[in-house]
């Protein structure tokens, strides 16, 4: 069932709900009020009569008081007889109520039937062992008990037609923005355009959706963009090692090269296969683009640049690496932190000269390392964390431009940062802080 009709029909059915109860209300109101007064007025006649037919009745007359239009006055007497007044012919229904009251009960008022005829007749003690009992018709109430009804049918109806219009307007003008979601949801889905927006303008509850579906096609639209903007850089990267890979292939299949040359292709093969599966674990790394879990647990931020120290100094002896540091703990993820430090010092290590020295220096949350080669472009500085981003001094060296981009979004990750700056001296300096430990 849509929405809007069931906006429509839950707006009736409360309506109609609250109007039932209130012409029940009225209805039970209205009825009791008329039937209280008119046995009031009950009471009052037998109050008025009572002395004259306790008279009449002691002295041994017959019961010669006069009733009103429209009323019956008869007595009760001890031995279940009836008296009436010589003009009335009708006699009002008795029993064993009627004459219990003849015998000292309490006086209490009934509707009765008498024909087609539906009255109301009060029945009181007077005198010793009778009961006077006097009645009037209630037509006149019953009349006006069933105009009521009709006029509260009439307001029930008018309700019921006032609820469904009311409904049909809630259901235009609240569902409305939800309307305007869903079709924005349905362009998205059948176009895959992640461009358009809503218009979320409020502070309601319809408001903040349409925000969030906002918040939700943006955090989309970037993540689309970046994944294709990532296969395509990806494609572009990985096209140049297979390229090689396959024309060095062609030629050991071939079976003409010689011993040397046939060894040299060989290593040349094994070189470009590293290279392809450092690019791989790199663009994997990257595809995750903040999703990876990170797994935070206390660690010594300065042991731990001590150890990818010592291990880079073993893959390029002939760099040395000077490290000073302090007794430093962060929380972080050891095996990516490790990643990118790891890349900092193996770029450091890329534009070191041979024989030349990489600073690392470790104070505070932050790591520093310097190199002193050639420097960066100023031009570079803004890009060098880019993804598959290579400055033109480093198009002919090997590396896939993505391993300063990896410590970007490690140090995002972990709610720090990374900027490169250059030595005043020479050389480039590249710094990760990290946030501490209570942060």
């Amino acid at each position: 069932m849509r929405l809007s009709l069931r906006v429509v029909l839950l707006t009736s059915l409360a309506v109609c709900a609250i109007a039932l109860l209130l012409n029940v209300f009225t209805y039970v109101l209205v009825k009791h009020e008329l039937y209280s007064r008119l046995d009031s007025t009950l009471r009052d006649r037998v109050a008025l009569l009572s002395p004259e037919v306790r008279a009449e009745l002691t002295s041994g007359r017959t019961l010669g008081v006069i009733a009103a239009p429209d009323e019956y006055i008869q007595v009760l007497a001890p031995n279940g007889a009836t008296i009436l007044p010589p003009y009335q012919v009708t006699k009002l229904p008795t029993g064993t109520r009627e004459r219990a009251v003849a015998l000292g009960r309490d006086s209490f008022t009934e509707t009765s039937h008498i024909g087609d005829r539906r009255l109301r007749v009060v029945t009181a003690q007077v005198g010793k062992r009778y009961a006077l009992q006097i009645a009037r018709p209630i037509a006149d109430e019953e009349s006006a008990l069933h105009r009521l009804r009709f006029a509260l049918l009439m307001l029930s109806l008018a309700a019921l037609l006032l609820s469904v219009l009311l409904g049909a307007w809630i259901a235009q003008t609240a569902l409305s923005p939800v309307r305007r979601l869903t079709r924005t949801a349905e362009e998205v889905s059948e176009t895959s355009n992640l461009s358009v927006r809503l218009d979320a303008e409020g502070e309601d509850e319809v408001a903040r959706l349409g925000a969030a579906f906002n918040s939700m096609l943006s955090a989309l639209e970037h993540s689309v963009g970046a994944q294709r903007q990532l296969v395509a850089d990806a494609s572009h990267e990985f096209r140049t090692p297979l390229t090689s890979i396959r024309a060095n292939a062609e030629l050991l299949a071939r079976g003409k090269t010689t011993g040397e040359e046939h060894d040299a292709i060989a290593r040349a093969v094994v070189d470009q296969v590293d290279e392809l599966d450092g690019l791989v674990s790199d663009v994997i790394e990257l595809a995750l683009d903040g999703d990876a879990e990170t797994r935070f647990e206390d660690l010594r931020l300065d042991t731990l640049v001590e150890s990818e120290a010592a291990r880079m100094q073993r893959h390029a002896p002939a760099i040395r690496f000077r490290l000073a540091s302090t007794p430093s703990s962060v929380s972080g993820d050891v095996e990516r932190l490790q990643r990118a430090i790891a890349n900092i010092l193996a770029n450091a290590a890329k534009w070191s000269p041979p024989g030349g020295v990489v600073e690392v220096k470790v104070a505070g949350t932050a790591v520093s390392v310097r190199d002193h080669g050639p420097g960066i472009e100023e031009a570079d500085l803004p890009f060098v964390f880019e993804r598959f981003y290579r400055a033109p001094a480093a198009r002919g060296m090997p590396g896939s431009g993505l391993g300063l981009a990896i410590v970007r979004h490690v140090a995002e990750a972990h709610g720090g940062s990374v900027v490169a700056t250059n030595a005043p001296d020479g050389g480039a300096v590249l710094t990760l802080r990290l946030p501490p430990p209570n942060d």
